[in-house]
């Protein structure tokens, strides 16, 4: 015969279970973002480089780009021999 406190005990059981196994996901979770670094200095530093790159050869085309167009229609009405 079940006395009323193994009862209770029964009737939580099921919903003790679930939250067990919500903050042991939530904590596997935290403890996996937290374990997520950005890598070594030589990877940090090789990421500035490619970006400084980027943006020397963006600079180098956009140059190239207005001096075409210097040349296609030039700047102050003038002759196209320049």
């Amino acid at each position: 015969m079940m006395t009323r406190n193994n009862a209770v005990v029964a009737m939580y059981k099921p919903r003790m279970k679930s939250k067990t196994l919500a903050v042991t996901f939530l904590s596997a979770t935290a403890f996996a973002v937290g374990c997520n670094k950005e890598g070594t200095t030589s990877q940090q530093l090789d990421k500035v480089q490619v970006r400084k790159a980027y943006q020397s050869s963006k600079d180098g085309f956009q140059q190239a780009r207005q001096w075409v167009s210097d040349k296609i229609a030039p700047r102050g009405g003038g002759s196209m021999n320049n």
